[in-house]
């Protein structure tokens, strides 16, 4: 249970806003990836958006008191209205999948861009390592964070759909070495994504 907190806790942690920045337009480089379907689970299907993948295996729904504290705890977040599609965690307790859809907090604000999500997506603690990175997926321009708290390893990936609305999948550890050993089924689950 403590587990399950710190993971909750996490994310009112690791945000906070920042100044804006003008930066040169990305430069999004084509990842092919390897998919090995023995290592996916669950089949995800967002009919409306067009959004299909699959999550790593070995992970099981988020039982419903936690789901309810993971959306308390991401209201605390500042940037974007963070809505949780999927919250799933391993069968060892040590890594969480999300899948969310993000909201502007302003409603005269259509759709999310990756610069936004930079200006928002900014560690309060400098101890923190923050790596970010643009590739593309077939033809899925993505914004790919990778985050080291030295206690907590969050690869975040956000993507639009069909109709430029933002989503985040997100796979969380206890520890780099827990991302490590499970770092072919998120290779698989990444390269399973595909937006019709």
């Amino acid at each position: 249970m403590l587990r399950n907190i710190l993971y909750v806790t996490f994310f009112a942690i690791i945000l906070s806003s920042c100044s804006e920045k003008q930066a040169p337009p990305p430069l999004y480089e084509e990842l092919i990836f390897n998919v090995d379907t023995a290592l996916l689970g669950k089949k995800v299907y967002v009919k409306s958006a067009g959004i299909e993948f699959y999550a790593p295996r070995a992970y099981e729904q988020m039982d419903s008191q936690m789901f309810q504290n993971l959306k308390q705890s991401l209201l605390n977040i500042e940037g974007f209205r963070h809505f949780p599609m999927l919250a799933a965690i391993n069968d060892d307790q040590m890594g969480i999948f999300l899948f969310l859809k993000l909201f502007p907090l302003d409603s005269t604000v259509q759709h999310i861009t990756f610069s936004q999500v930079e200006t928002v997506l900014q560690p309060k603690d400098t101890s923190v390592q923050v790596n970010k990175n643009f590739f593309r997926k077939d033809s899925i321009d993505i914004l790919q964070y990778v985050i080291d708290t030295g206690q907590i390893f969050d690869l975040k990936l956000f993507f639009h759909d069909k109709d430029s609305n933002l989503y985040e999948l997100d796979y969380i550890f206890l520890s780099k070495d827990k991302y490590k050993n499970n770092s072919r089924a998120i290779e698989s689950s990444i390269g399973s994504l595909k937006i019709h």
